[in-house]
């Protein structure tokens, strides 16, 4: 089965409080998708020497 993916940038650090198209539509977007099995963050902002992937148990929260 193939599910949908979707790419989300984080945007400028005053999105959450400036009224644009941007904002309206993460307001809007977990509305239109079912409740994701997985979620992937990639950053640019964790360096490592080499890539590292970390999983953690959706059980503990």
């Amino acid at each position: 089965m193939t599910l949908p993916s979707l790419f989300l940038s984080h945007g400028a650090p005053t999105l959450p409080l400036t009224d644009t198209p941007a904002r309206t539509f993460l307001q809007q977007v977990g509305k239109t998708f079912e409740r994701p099995q997985a979620i992937l963050v990639i950053s640019a902002h964790w360096e490592t020497a080499v890539p590292t992937v970390n999983a953690v148990d959706s059980r503990c929260c």
